[in-house]
C-alpha cells in the first residue's frame, strides 16, 4: 500500500452528510470537467465566489463550477467529528450524489487538505466511482503543523462577544459595539481579519424597540453561524493542522497533477514543505502570488483563477 493511515484519535467511523452548494451552471455543452471549490476554516461557499467568478470567464463558461459548504461551515449540517476523514467523505458523496464521474478539486486551506487526503485515497482504493483528474491546492501542504494559536484566539474572541450581549447595559447591542470588542480581544489584528470574523456572526433576534443597527433600547444578541466550541476542540486536538497520510518508501508518489498556490507574505506553504509535497506527489508545480498572504484566494481572486486556469488547461486534451 502506498500511504498509511494515523491513527484517529476518535475510533468510531464519521458518517458522511449532504453538503450546501452554489453553482455556477455552464453555457456551452463541451463536457469539460467540473470544477469543485473547497474552502478553509471558516470559510464557506461565497469565500469562493469571486475566484470562481473569474474561472468561469477564463474557460468561457464551458464547464460547471461547484462552491461547497464543509461540514460545521456555511449552510451545512453540524456533525462531529470534524477531521479530514470525515471532511473526505462528505466530498465523496457529494461528487457521488451529484453524478460528477470525474472533476477537478480545487481547495484553500484546510480545503487543500481535503483535496490531497482525497486524490491519495483514490490512488490507494484505485477503483472509485468517481475520478478526481487533477488538485489544486490553495496555502497547504500535506504536513503535520502545530496547532495555530491564532485561530483559538479567535474563537475565543467571538464566544466573548456572543457572551457579552445579553441585553444588559454593557451588552454588545450592534455590529459597531462588536467591532469594537474584536478590536480589544485582538489587538495588533489585520481590520480584514477582524471583518472576516464578523461573517460568522448573526443576528439572533432584536425587538420591536430596537433600530436596524441594534440601537434604540432594544439590543439584539448575536450568535456565531458555526459551531465554534466543536472547531474549537477540533483545533486543539489537532485534526485541522493534522494530515491522515504518512508517504510510504514502498510504491512511488501518486502521479495526479497537483498545483500548489502560496501567498508571498505568508508561511503556510514555505519551501521546506516542498519535501513533504514531493513524497506524496510526483506530478506537480508551485505558484507564488505577489502581494498577497494567506487568503491568496480572497486577496487576489484574479490572478489565482488566471493561475488554475493555464494549469489546467496545459494539462487538458
Amino acid at each position: 500500500m502506498m500511504f498509511s493511515q494515523t491513527i484517529r484519535r476518535i475510533s468510531t467511523k464519521p458518517r458522511a452528510i449532504e453538503l450546501a452548494f452554489d453553482k455556477i451552471a455552464c453555457k456551452n455543452n463541451t463536457n469539460k470537467t467540473p470544477l469543485v471549490l473547497i474552502h478553509g476554516l471558516f470559510g464557506s461557499k461565497t469565500s469562493n465566489r469571486s475566484m470562481a467568478r473569474s474561472l468561469d470567464t477564463l474557460f468561457g463558461n464551458s464547464r460547471d463550477i461547484y462552491l461547497i459548504d464543509l461540514r460545521n461551515h456555511g449552510e451545512s449540517a453540524t456533525a462531529r467529528p470534524h477531521d479530514y476523514e470525515s471532511m473526505s467523505l462528505d466530498v465523496f458523496k457529494f461528487l457521488q450524489a451529484h453524478a460528477l464521474h470525474r472533476s477537478i478539486l480545487v481547495g484553500h486551506s484546510m480545503g487543500g487538505k481535503v483535496v490531497m487526503n482525497m486524490i491519495l485515497q483514490q490512488q490507494m482504493q484505485r477503483k472509485m466511482a468517481c475520478e478526481i483528474t487533477m488538485g489544486v491546492c490553495i496555502e497547504n501542504a500535506p504536513a503535520v503543523t502545530m496547532p495555530n494559536s491564532k485561530f483559538v484566539t479567535y474563537i475565543d474572541a467571538l464566544q466573548s462577544a456572543i457572551s457579552s450581549g445579553g441585553g444588559g447595559e454593557t451588552s454588545l447591542q450592534t455590529r459597531d459595539s462588536v467591532h469594537r470588542h474584536l478590536s480589544e480581544k485582538l489587538p495588533g489584528e489585520q481590520e480584514s481579519i477582524i471583518q472576516f470574523l464578523m461573517t460568522l456572526l448573526r443576528r439572533l433576534r432584536r425587538n420591536s424597540n430596537s433600530n436596524s443597527d441594534g440601537s434604540g433600547g432594544g439590543g439584539a444578541v448575536f450568535e456565531s453561524k458555526v459551531p465554534l466550541q466543536l472547531l474549537r476542540e477540533s483545533i486543539v486536538a489537532g485534526e485541522v493542522s493534522g494530515f491522515p497520510l504518512v508517504p510510504s518508501s514502498d510504491t512511488p508518489p501518486c502521479g495526479t497533477p497537483m498545483l500548489f498556490i502560496r501567498g508571498e507574505a505568508s508561511n503556510y506553504l514555505c519551501d521546506e514543505y516542498i519535501v513533504s509535497i514531493s513524497s506524496f506527489f510526483a506530478n506537480f508545480e508551485v505558484q507564488t502570488v505577489a502581494n498577497s498572504g494567506h487568503f491568496v484566494n480572497s486577496e487576489r481572486p484574479v490572478e489565482c483563477a488566471r493561475l488554475i486556469h493555464e494549469y489546467i488547461d496545459r494539462r487538458e486534451d
